[in-house]
């Protein structure tokens, strides 16, 4: 009896599409069957010998996350499903703090890190291209938001848990983020795709969502490009970034309990 109960209360339940990740793997898999030509002009043709391959790789994922949109908005059309992004980000409560979190995180825990994979691979950081620039502070934020805060999960929500579907859409997003030559910035991106999928799911706005996204890309370069000018001096700065958070939330935190007193 219990189990027919369950049974029916799932039956009633409106999923989301994708609401099950195998779907979205599917999906994902003919986006990069259909791309496969463009993907080999990018990787292998002779014009495009003289980039790095972080290069190739970014414009790949300029190829394939439109065309991945594109089709999830078709079969969500399909099944009557209006997308209807909330944008509104300046009247998000606590918006201000949501925003500083990605530019802290970036100066005080990921570039540290980033920077120390690298003394000890010895591998000296190189500029993007200004193309990957521009991409990486418009492109990204708006179009890998879309797909995986408004769509994927939204869907995976619909269906599973809270964590879990913040979890699943944060490393997907990380793994995203694939560098050969940078291996630690995959740690970095799931963090910041778990955090990002957290202020979604507690706030349902997309332009929130973009907002930290652009802090958090632009912090990430404009720290090394610091760092080739002042050197390990920008480690200071991290320092005192640090300090000064910490002083914040204890006198945060100092002020509540005066107020419950």
């Amino acid at each position: 009896m219990k189990k027919l109960i369950l049974t029916q209360m799932d039956s009633n339940k409106h999923y989301i599409f994708p609401s099950r990740l195998i779907y979205f793997i599917l999906i994902l898999v003919v986006t990069i069957l259909l791309t496969l030509p463009i993907q080999d002009f990018i990787l292998y043709s002779p014009k495009m010998t003289d980039n790095s391959m972080e290069y190739k790789l970014s414009l790949i994922n300029f190829i394939i996350i439109p065309c991945l949109i594109t089709i999830f908005l078709i079969i969500e059309k399909l099944k009557s499903q209006n997308i209807k992004p909330n944008l509104d980000f300046w009247h998000v409560k606590n918006i201000k703090a949501l925003a500083a979190f990605p530019f802290v995180f970036h100066v005080c825990i990921a570039f540290p890190i980033a920077q120390l994979y690298r003394n000890i691979t010895n591998h000296a950081y190189t500029p993007d291209n200004i193309y990957i620039i521009l991409g990486a502070i418009t492109f990204a934020p708006i179009f890998e938001e879309f797909l995986f805060r408004e769509i994927l999960l939204k869907g995976l929500s619909s269906r599973y848990s809270k964590w879990l579907s913040i979890l699943i859409t944060g490393v997907f997003f990380g793994l995203l983020h694939f560098s050969p030559s940078e291996i630690a910035v995959i740690a970095v991106a799931i963090a910041l795709g778990i955090y990002l999928s957290w202020v979604y799911y507690q706030t349902k706005n997309l332009g929130a969502c973009i907002v930290l996204h652009f802090i958090a890309n632009s912090t990430a370069i404009l720290l090394p490009m610091l760092y080739m000018v002042i050197g390990n001096y920008i480690f200071c700065m991290s320092a005192v970034t640090l300090l000064t958070v910490v002083y914040y939330l204890y006198k945060q935190k100092i002020k509540t309990i005066k107020q419950k007193v």
